[in-house]
Parts: structure tokens; sequence; C-alpha cells
């Protein structure tokens, strides 16, 4: 097939006659990859779907994924408190920690994390100013005042000027990262960069974050995030339905006392 390298035109197939063993094919061509977007990434599989999807191939999609439900997208996807103490004892450097710390405390989406400059958090403020590239916004973020602590101490150590972003070894560093310590902590569940926010976005429904603050911070549609990502809470609503007890605290109390963990790792580290 001549689709994207070289050869005359007249060898080259329409994308609209494109079979499943051509896209197999494009999914492997590195050259591909490399010349398009800079090298091959994760990420690269979600543009080349949409680039199925733009092409109405919604049926090969299916049989070229093997499911139709993209990954990523159950709501029972997310960090349980006891597993976001293990994931902290199995994550290996500073950058890392404060990368899942600044994703479970504010929803902001991976790409957004990495774009973060450091004049744009204003410890007076105490605010962070976001951009989040999927939605081509800047969205402000209200982290609890804990997280500004450990973020101030980290800019400290590594002398970083107001230019400079705050997290600078790239996505694959990051997602690996966090792979790996998913994997060493025994969490059965994928840990990727993206649970960070789905991590957010159930833990501040169990912790009375409004549902208006929640959409505001991520930036997603309350429609999607209660298909996609807010998880089911069985006993605040056996609490609002059958009156049962109900304890739980509010959200900023949460991170603090999980700060306490990432503050301990940050100083081992």
């Amino acid at each position: 097939m001549a689709t994207c390298g070289g050869g005359s035109n007249e060898n080259r197939k329409d994308p609209i006659s494109w079979t499943i063993d051509d896209w197999r094919e494009i999914w492997n061509m590195e050259a591909f990859f490399s010349q398009e977007s800079g090298g091959f990434l994760e990420q690269h599989a979600t543009r080349l779907r949409r680039m199925m999807y733009s092409l109405d191939m919604a049926e090969a999609l299916r049989k070229f994924k093997g499911k139709k439900t993209p990954q990523g997208k159950h709501k029972d996807w997310f960090l349980h408190d006891h597993e976001i103490k293990l994931l902290v004892a199995q994550i290996t450097d500073k950058d890392t920690l404060l990368f899942v710390l600044l994703g479970i405390s504010t929803g902001a989406r991976a790409s957004a994390l990495l774009r973060i400059k450091v004049e744009w958090i204003d410890f007076y403020s105490k605010t962070i100013k976001v951009y989040e590239p999927k939605v081509k916004v800047f969205a402000y973020k209200y982290p609890p005042h804990c997280v500004f602590d450990l973020l101030k101490e980290y800019i400290e150590e590594k002398n970083l000027s107001p230019e400079d972003e705050v997290f600078v070894k790239g996505y694959s560093f990051y997602l690996n990262a966090m792979k790996d310590a998913g994997k060493n902590a025994g969490i059965r569940r994928r840990v990727t960069t993206h649970i960070l926010k789905h991590t957010y976005v159930s833990q501040a429904h169990r912790h009375g974050v409004s549902a208006e603050t929640v959409v505001e911070q991520v930036k997603t549609e309350l429609r999607t995030l209660l298909k996609y990502y807010q998880a089911k809470d069985e006993n605040k609503m056996r609490h609002e339905m059958q009156g049962t007890e109900y304890k739980t605290i509010p959200f900023h109390q949460w991170i603090a006392e999980l700060s306490y963990y990432f503050k301990l790792k940050y100083e081992k580290l």
C-alpha cells in the first residue's frame, strides 16, 4: 500500500477505500508518525482513531480496536484512598509525586499539567492558571492550600524561573512512572495519567464538592462527567434515600490528610 509514503499519486489509495489491513499498516508505520508529529507516542492512537471517525469508518474502527467503548471511559476507574497511599509509596521521583498531587487536587488533564508555568502559580491568592488544550481555554484551579506548600518547596529546590514549566520531563516519562508505581504497588486497575482526572471527579463528589465547581474545574460538561467519570457513592445514596448515617470530610481536608503522605515521601526522595 502506498498511502503516506513515497510512490506516484496513481499508486496511492483514497482513504475512503482503506481496509482494516491498510489501517494496521499505518499503525505500524513509524515513519508516518515521525513525519506527522515528531515520533510515535501512546496518545497518537487517539489521533489515528479520530482520523477513522472523520472518514465515517465507525464499524471498521470497532474491528480495529476490538472494543466499542473507548479505554478510560469507566466510571469505577479511579483511585481509592488506600490506593493513592500505595501509589505514593512506590513513586521514585519528586516530579511524578507533584504531578500526581496536582492531578488529584485540581482535576487538570495531563496535557494541561505539562504546560503549567511557574508564573501561572499565584501563591498569594492560592490559584493556578492552567491551559486546557483539549477545550482550548484557560482555567483557574483552586487546589487546597496545603498543595501550594509542597509546590513552593519543589520550585525553590529546582531553582525554577517564572517562565519555566513546572514539569519538564515529557508525557511519556510521567505515564511510565505512574504505570510502574501502580504495578509495584499492586494496584489492579490501570494506573495512567488520565486516572488522576477520574480520581478528582469521583473523590470531589464523595467529599461534598458541588457539581458546578467540578464542571468548572475540569472544563468538562456535566453529562460527560456523569456518564464517564463520576463513580457512584452507594453510602451517599443510602443516606439520601434511606436516612442511613453518612460520614465524610470536606475535599480540602481530604487532600490535607493525603498530603501528609506526599510530604513524607517527598522528604525521603
